[in-house]
């Protein structure tokens, strides 16, 4: 009897060791499966498969600029830089991200004089170049989406275009295409004749210029078989969840819009006074203004693969390498612009979170705007 006693027991042991091995095997497993869909585990140095949604409730929580909450030497250093361009009358802004928290910001000057609006995450800026890593990436949106074959003629889809270069070509620059510069702006448009698509050239004739970004808005509109702004408001306004993000189709402006203003001078001191004149700025190839949150959540956005997914990664850095003002090295990417007299530098580290954006409306030849964004952006260590 002793005996049978000790053989169940010892049976009741095994059975509940084999239990508790089982149950330890499934967490891991449901644990990997966990990881694998969500994208955390990866061999890109990027952060992917996460979405926007701890940014945008810091973005959400304050509108204002001019806080800080760094500590020790970096505090010491950022009332340094504030204390200079003070000094230098900077006129403009600067946001410090990290992990998706704002560490710092601050404000100088005003982003409208008139109606004495201060720059605030919600200022609306004209973004630049900025615009052609946008639609770099709404491209490879599109090819995710079946919309686009990257080895498909870029013909197939703009009726007209006489050139032979194909999707993929014309994304990463590496055929360049000109076009009278009498027409440029038709073609952004989606207002050029047949005509004008036909003279389209990959030589340089005189009058003209270079079209690659025109057409690169004219391939998303038929792709999408929208209009470019429309485009923009379903592929990428309403993917990143934007707030203040729109391609510009009339001359009419928004009481967060920024104004640009010439560099003028009273009594020794730089002042916001005479404003640039922009009439025609939405006459010209659909610019787009953003706010400062919709820069940062759409930066953020995109390296985290929210509009392509990540075996395109490789493309998309070879296409903004290719465009002017914007670069990608060791996992730094830099956008450096200027356009209707409003400076917008962008700076990320895509595999740590780190974003740091600079912006002014004011030709300060005292501070250089990308400067001072890698002086923000070493901040964020």
């Amino acid at each position: 009897m002793q005996k049978d006693k000790n053989k169940s027991k010892k049976s009741f042991l095994l059975i509940v060791i084999l239990f508790v091995l089982v149950a330890l095997m499934t967490c891991v497993l449901i644990s990997t499966l966990k990881k694998s869909k969500t994208g955390v585990e990866t061999s890109s140095d990027r952060i992917v498969g996460t979405d926007n949604t701890s940014l945008e409730k810091t973005l959400l929580t304050t509108n204002n600029l001019g806080s800080s909450r760094l500590t020790s030497t970096e505090a010491e250093r950022l009332t340094t830089i504030n204390k200079n361009l003070s000094q230098k009358n900077f006129f403009g802004a600067f946001v410090g991200v990290k992990n998706n928290k704002i560490l710092f910001s601050a404000k100088f000057g005003y982003a409208n004089v008139q109606l004495r609006n201060v720059f605030r995450l919600d200022s609306n800026f004209i973004v630049g170049q900025y615009q052609n890593l946008i639609n770099d990436a709404l491209i490879l949106n599109l090819v995710k989406n079946g919309k686009l074959d990257l080895s498909s003629k870029v013909s197939t889809y703009i009726p007209g275009l006489k050139s032979s270069i194909k999707v993929k070509s014309l994304l990463t620059n590496s055929i360049n295409l000109y076009a009278k510069s009498s027409v440029v702006n038709d073609i952004s448009n989606g207002e050029a004749n047949k005509a004008d698509l036909k003279n389209i050239s990959t030589s340089a004739y005189s009058k003209y210029v270079l079209a690659n970004s025109s057409l690169k808005k004219v391939l998303i509109a038929k792709a999408n078989k929208t209009t470019y702004a429309q485009a923009i408001d379903a592929l990428f306004v309403e993917n990143l969840n934007l707030q203040n993000t729109r391609a510009l189709i009339s001359d009419s402006f928004q009481a967060n819009d920024v104004r640009s203003y010439k560099n003028s001078v009273e009594s020794g001191e730089s002042v916001q006074q005479n404003e640039v004149d922009t009439g025609d700025l939405y006459l010209n190839q659909y610019n787009l203004r953003m706010s400062l949150s919709d820069i940062l959540l759409s930066m953020s956005g995109i390296l985290r693969n929210r509009l392509f997914v990540q075996k395109y990664d490789h493309l998309f850095d070879m296409a903004i390498n290719s465009e002017q003002g914007i670069s990608s090295s060791s996992k730094v990417i830099t956008v450096n612009t200027k356009a209707y007299g409003q400076y917008v530098s962008v700076m990320t580290n895509d595999s740590t979170g780190k974003i740091a954006v600079s912006v002014s409306n004011y030709p300060n030849k005292k501070v250089n705007v990308q400067k001072l964004n890698k002086s923000i952006f070493d901040l964020l260590n």
